[in-house]
């Protein structure tokens, strides 16, 4: 299964060490990618994640370099130009940040695993079937 991975999803994979995210991304039947952007969004909110997490610094980091191992980053410029356009009409109105993760998904024909609600019923909405969420894919995975 491939898997494009939302910020939110990095986030909850880093704030708890043993985290069901982070189980989900370490797995060997799963592709994950994340768009070079996510890292801008990690390093721009690491105070945050490490006073959230409750966990030192040095923690949260080896926590990002662990997870970062079992994921491949994708330059932005890697995607179509015709695709980030199409993803940019799907998500304009709730938010264009979301494009990029949105525009790789349909690139890689992988699955956008978020927990944003707000983008998953517009994705809904517009008939695009590429969201999943954690629980989704904890039952996917419950019995292998």
């Amino acid at each position: 299964m491939r898997l494009v991975v939302d910020t939110n999803i990095i986030f909850s994979a880093l704030l708890k060490k043993n985290s069901k995210a982070l189980e989900i991304i370490m797995r060997d039947d799963v592709e994950i990618f994340i768009p070079k952007f996510l890292m801008v969004e990690i390093f721009k909110h690491k105070e945050r994640i490490i006073k959230v997490s409750k966990l030192s610094e040095d923690e949260v980091l080896e926590s990002f370099y662990l997870l970062l191992k079992y994921c491949t980053i994708l330059d932005d410029e890697d995607i179509p130009g015709q695709i980030f356009d199409q993803a940019l009409q799907y998500v304009k109105e709730t938010d264009p940040k979301d494009v990029v993760f949105v525009a790789a998904a349909i690139s890689l024909d992988a699955q956008l695993w978020t927990g944003d609600i707000k983008l998953i019923n517009c994705l809904k909405v517009k008939n695009i079937n590429i969201p999943i969420q954690t629980k989704d894919l904890l039952d996917i995975f419950k019995d292998q």
